[in-house]
């Protein structure tokens, strides 16, 4: 299968970055060519088996490159499959509709690989009704998905696994000592953490107005 994979660069140190450079490699070790169209591109050498590209470098106007994508699909040998592994929301009609209709007209597919946590307007994610498949985190965005117009029967999951090893909760006098290291922060102050990209996707800024309102209801004994 040849694939064309947009999204973060899979040498980059992102979250989407780090994701693409195992799907990629892991497609790449089962035979498959594979190439990264990246909106976050760091140049090479890059030390991978594999073609990368920018999709788009200093243009202000369109800096994730949607644009220039159906251009690399008529440039580019013929694909198979054309992934999309980006926030949904940044794939309106302007953008989506030009980028599958150029995919289609070379009889390839388009799947939308698309990490969302929250619900989205059809007209802010056409990309998601438009697309020949979609891939979704967890199972509650799958019902994101079809509400934003994505067709049920082609919507699949495909959860990411966790490194118990690296990430798992933290042992008291561990814990203790973090909370050292946040000046003013009180023996019995509510502490939320977090180790994600501030994008709109992640919602944290209503989480936190939620949170403040949560300041009146008394949670296992500490103020939040």
């Amino acid at each position: 299968m040849r694939v064309l994979y947009y999204g973060d660069g899979p040498s980059t140190n992102t979250g989407l970055g780090l994701v693409a450079r195992q799907i990629l490699l892991g497609l790449h070790g089962r035979g498959h060519e594979v190439r990264s169209v990246a909106f976050n591109y760091d140049g090479c050498p890059h030390g991978l088996p594999f073609e990368v590209w920018p999709a788009w470098l200093h243009h202000d106007a369109d800096p994730l490159g949607r644009e220039r994508l159906p251009k690399y699909v008529r440039r580019f040998p013929k694909v198979d499959v054309v992934v999309v592994h980006a926030d949904p929301d940044d794939w309106g009609p302007d953008y989506a509709k030009p980028l599958v209709d150029a995919v289609h007209a070379t009889g390839a597919a388009v799947v939308a690989y698309s990490p969302f946590d929250a619900p989205l307007l059809a007209k802010d994610a056409a990309i998601l009704g438009l697309a020949d498949g979609v891939v979704v985190y967890h199972h509650a965005a799958v019902e994101l998905a079809v509400a934003a117009g994505a067709d049920p029967s082609r919507v699949s999951t495909a959860g990411h696994g966790v490194d118990h090893e690296v990430y798992r909760p933290g042992s008291g006098p561990g814990a203790r000592q973090f909370r050292g290291w946040v000046p003013g922060l009180g023996e019995d102050d509510f502490l939320l953490t977090t180790v994600a990209q501030n994008s709109t996707r992640k919602q944290v800024a209503t989480f936190l107005t939620i949170l403040r309102y949560l300041r009146t209801y008394d949670l296992g004994g500490r103020r939040a």
